[in-house]
């Protein structure tokens, strides 16, 4: 018996669905490419008391490596009673950058 015949070729069907997913995640450049991925087929067979049918059923899954994290930066004010947040960015609190000097100007 060939993996590639059972359930008319449901296995191998599901497990080209998941590796397909599992190469995707590799590709994927927002995860680490060092990561080790996983496919994995899980079969169980039952067979019956005379041990000359066995019911076949099967898994297969796959294990991605998880989107690298990201960070930033936020400043934490109060205005009136209400703390606020907000993310820094490029520039620190108070800083001017070229646009708001524009706009101060009138030019923009």
């Amino acid at each position: 018996m060939q993996l590639s015949e059972i359930n008319n070729g449901a296995l191998q069907e599901v497990f080209d669905y998941e590796f397909d997913k599992v190469l995707k995640n590799i590709r994927d450049i927002n995860t680490d490419p060092k990561a080790k991925r996983k496919v994995t087929i899980e079969m169980t067979i039952s067979p019956n008391e005379k041990r000359t049918i066995g019911d076949i059923d099967f898994k297969v899954k796959h294990t991605e490596a998880p989107i690298n994290g990201f960070a930033t930066a936020i400043t934490i004010t109060e205005d009136g009673r209400k703390v606020v947040a907000e993310e820094i960015g490029n520039e620190l609190p108070g800083q001017m950058n070229v646009e708001n000097v524009l706009e101060m100007e009138g030019v923009k």
